[in-house]
């Protein structure tokens, strides 16, 4: 895929591998594994059951793990072009080269994604249809507990804890191997490990009437595939955290805390089928952040959890990391807070460095609705919690709502845009600052919930309760955002279906495949013009087409299940009985609450049996924290300190010339964070760095003179700063040197004059020495020369000749060109040698054009 690169708008996800990232020789191993998230790099780098397995299985000496996303449309349309397959980040490994592709299954709209990841790899997308032992395609994640709709495509799924399987099943694949056992032989030995579900050795049970009847294994009286469960998450830690080449969606040092709840809300799937609460020692968390801190230069830290507020020592654990990072001006964040967690003392700890975000998840507007949800939270701590918040100065709220919960009312409704009301008016009496913003997403019921037999209200339902809510809220302020209730109601048909909906997943695949083959775009629009990526190619219509094809309706797939009838998943078991979750789905008609028995009595779910399995709390930790703790310092605080203006001059060369300005720019803080260079930071509600960067030159080209300045506080030595900056560097990315700048210097990014490049001729193709000379000639004679250009999202027409200072071919037949900087402006090399001279876009980039000097001002 890399031979790609100057073909696609955001290169930067494919030219991996990343700082940190483990590369082995393929011929060390006897095992190859390819870890695929079914989404674009940005979204599946911030995965860390993706991350944890890479890691685990590299720690293995006999074998190895690589990671692969899906490509970009772009990038998808080249490979069809090219016959270019998936390839890995690490090494460019076609995936079909692997013994095992494991496909994350976090979303259930993922699904066509998982099966283009294999179409793009080559392989059928059916098991049945793939007759070679290798690759073996697993599947694996929150989705995997409800695998019916994607059983014929994969081969295996690990259902639970994949940490305490995947050394199983790599001994296992690797005995297969070198006895040269037959796919089916191989398939029948990975079922014998627990969490292993394989589903060609199960088949499904259809009555006369087209009624589903069961999951059952052939030949076998076995009664379904138990659920594996990692004991206690100490030794589930990462060591070296990936630094990204593209900004993820949550572009923070992810570290686990705890996993599981049991708090019991009735809709709630990961609180369930993660039980019980296993929680992470203080001690091993904080050696977690300071070992990934140090490895990556990340300054966000986000502590995950499915209710991190209720960590048994979260007090303990924030005041320890805020004595510990907070000179590394390292902020804190606890995505998941409970309202009933909320304290005083720890938004104290938390805001020290910088307000993170603050968001509670209400799920109900009635007192009523959350005793059916079983979501024991009262009006008044939801209201003490956010007027807390506000008075601590966060400046946005975010509240999360459903609509469409089992026995809602429209008084219920009511309540929400009541509540809603009610929560902006106390933010507002403690701070007029504070923005309320309010997410209603439609309820989903899933598998293996108490409310998995309720049934879904339709789009047109949930609407009609979202212009309720709005309307009670319209002019307060508040921002009411919601999902698209269409995308919701095929998520919880795909979580709800049986194998008859593997065909359906099917077509939608295909139209989705030919919707991109007619959209008719040549190689130079692609990389010009913006086009839609995979991820966001939802059609509804398509959906609907599809079921109807093949006989589904979708009325009965999202309506109520009555409580003997036979359920897709029942044959995962999860070790909570269906029993159990009949007799929440009952207490919920009682609005009768069931207590956490993390903090309370055992309610007899069936999860632990208290030799093996049960709750685990973190231990005390070893070093009591003195509750000392430092104050940080912010440049206005500080009037005795001096600080020094440095510049400092790196190079970008291969495959590190495909990031973007801004990538560049992330990927170089990254570098000086972990130099532990003494930054200057902003004041205010967010401080940041005091940096500077050079201007921004085209993905793709090549830089022997690219320049940051940095501010820095004390007596800086420029010497020890470049030792210091070059352990960071990376291949295509080195710091040549750091110079002192006098008081008063204009930044970098304002400081250049002119900019020298050079392109090599011999390796471009698009046009002739001698029309090339006629067009220099051209553009040289010319006091206006005008071509079309995208200014901050608009094409206009501008003159570039004010610009040129130099151009020509030298002797040895290499392009040379001055850019200067006219009414305090820089225009791209590329507009003037593609516009100005017509060589191609990938010409210059494949060449490739190289930027070799500036010039400052004195």
């Amino acid at each position: 895929m890399r031979e790609l690169l100057s073909y696609v708008r955001r290169p930067a996800r494919y030219i991996g591998p990343e700082p940190n990232a483990i590369v082995k020789q393929h011929n060390s191993v006897k095992l190859k594994t390819v870890l695929v998230y079914p989404d674009l790099y940005e979204v599946g780098i911030a995965n860390l059951g993706l991350k944890i397995l890479y890691e685990l299985i590299n720690d293995l000496p006999y074998a190895l793990a690589e990671r692969a996303y899906l490509p970009g449309s772009d990038m998808e349309e080249m490979m069809k072009r090219h016959a270019s397959k998936l390839s890995s980040i690490e090494t460019d490994t076609p995936l079909d080269e692997f013994d095992i592709i494991g496909i994350t299954l976090q979303t259930e709209l993922n699904y066509t994604n998982a099966l283009r990841v294999m179409k793009l790899s080559g392989l059928e997308a059916r098991s049945g249809k793939r007759k070679k032992l290798f690759p073996l395609v697993l599947g694996g994640g929150s989705c995997a507990f409800s695998p019916e709709p994607v059983a014929d495509f994969f081969d295996a799924f690990v259902i639970g804890d994949g940490e305490e399987a995947i050394k199983e099943i790599i001994d296992i694949v690797i005995r297969c191997k070198e006895q040269g056992l037959s796919r089916e032989s191989c398939l029948n030995t990975l079922s014998s490990v627990k969490g292993v579900y394989v589903p060609s050795l199960f088949e499904q049970v259809i009555d006369g009437q087209d009624k589903f009847k069961g999951i059952v294994p052939y030949g076998k009286s076995t009664p379904g595939v138990k659920r594996r469960i990692l004991p206690g998450i100490n030794s589930s830690a990462l060591k070296h955290a990936l630094i990204p080449f593209l900004k993820p969606v949550h572009d923070r040092l992810v570290v686990e805390i705890a996993r599981g709840c049991t708090k019991g809300c009735r809709f709630c799937q990961a609180g369930m089928i993660y039980r019980p609460v296993r929680e992470k020692d203080m001690d091993t968390v904080l050696k977690e952040i300071k070992q990934n801190i140090d490895v990556s230069g990340f300054s966000d830290v986000s502590l995950l959890s499915l209710s991190a507020g209720d960590y048994t020592h979260i007090l303990p654990l924030l005041k320890a990391f805020m004595s510990e990072f907070i000179d590394d001006r390292c902020s804190l964040s606890l995505p998941s807070l409970r309202i009933d967690s909320v304290a005083d003392s720890i938004l104290d700890q938390i805001k020290q460095v910088r307000k993170t975000g603050f968001t509670v998840a209400i799920e109900a507007g009635t007192q009523r609705m959350r005793n059916i949800i079983n979501k024991n939270i009262t009006e008044d701590e939801i209201l003490a919690s956010v007027e807390l918040a506000a008075k601590k100065g966060w400046q946005t709220i975010k509240l999360y709502f459903m609509l469409g919960l089992p026995l809602e009312t429209d008084d219920d409704v009511t309540g929400m845009g009541e509540l809603i009301k009610r929560i902006h008016a106390a933010v507002r009496k403690n701070n007029r600052k504070t923005k309320i913003n309010a997410s209603i997403s439609a309820f989903i019921p899933k598998p293996h919930t108490p409310f998995q037999w309720a049934e879904m209200i339709t789009p047109g339902e949930f609407r009609r309760r979202l212009f309720m809510v709005r309307d009670i809220v319209r002019k307060t302020g508040v921002v009411i955002k919601y999902q698209t209730p269409e995308i919701s109601v095929i998520e919880a048909v795909l979580a709800r279906a049986d194998r008859r909906m593997g065909p359906v997943i099917e077509d939608v695949l295909a139209h989705e495949l030919k919707s991109a083959a007619t959209r008719g775009l040549s190689p130079e629009e692609e990389i010009h013009k913006p086009v839609d990526d995979p991820s966001s190619g939802f059609d509804y219509q398509v959906w609907l087409d599809a079921l109807k094809a093949h006989g589904l309706s979708l009325s009965d797939l999202i309506r109520e299940r009555t409580a003997d009838e036979s359920l897709p998943w029942d044959h995962i078991d999860t070790f909570i009985p269906k029993s159990f979750l009949r007799q929440e789905y009952e207490k919920s008609r009682s609005q009768l609450i069931t207590e956490d028995c993390f903090q309370a009595v055992c309610t007899d779910c069936g999860v632990c049996d208290f030799k093996y399995i049960e709750p685990v709390a973190s231990k005390e930790p070893l070093q009591k924290s003195s509750g000392v703790q430092k104050a940080i310092k912010g440049p206005e605080e500080t009037p005795n300190q001096w600080t020094t203006n440095i510049r400092v001059h790196y190079t970008k060369s291969g495959l590190i010339r495909f990031l973007g300005h801004l990538e560049l720019m992330d990927f170089l803080m990254h570098a000086i964070h972990r130099a532990k260079l003494p930054l200057a930071y902003t004041s205010g509600f967010h401080p940041k760095p005091i940096v500077s960067f050079s201007d921004p030159i085209p993905v793709g080209i090549e830089s022997s003179a690219e320049y940051i300045d940095i501010k820095l506080y004390g007596n800086i030595d420029a010497g020890k700063v470049l030792e210091a900056l070059k352990k960071y560097g990376h291949q295509g990315l080195e710091f040549m040197n750091v110079t002192l700048l006098p008081y008063g210097a204009r930044p970098a990014g304002i400081a250049v004059k002119s900019v020298h490049y050079e392109l090599m001729l011999d390796a471009v193709s698009s046009c002739s020495l001698s029309v090339l000379s006629s067009a220099i000639d051209l553009l040289l004679s010319s006091k206006i020369f005008m071509v079309s250009l995208n200014q901050k999202k608009k094409t206009g027409e501008f003159n570039i000749r004010p610009f040129i200072e130099e151009l020509g071919i030298d002797r040895t037949g290499k392009l040379f060109m001055v850019v200067k900087r006219v009414d305090n402006r820089l225009i791209g090399p590329v507009d003037i040698i593609e516009k100005g001279l017509g060589i191609l876009y990938h010409d210059i980039i494949n060449a490739p054009l190289k930027k070799v000097g500036v010039e400052f001002e004195d």
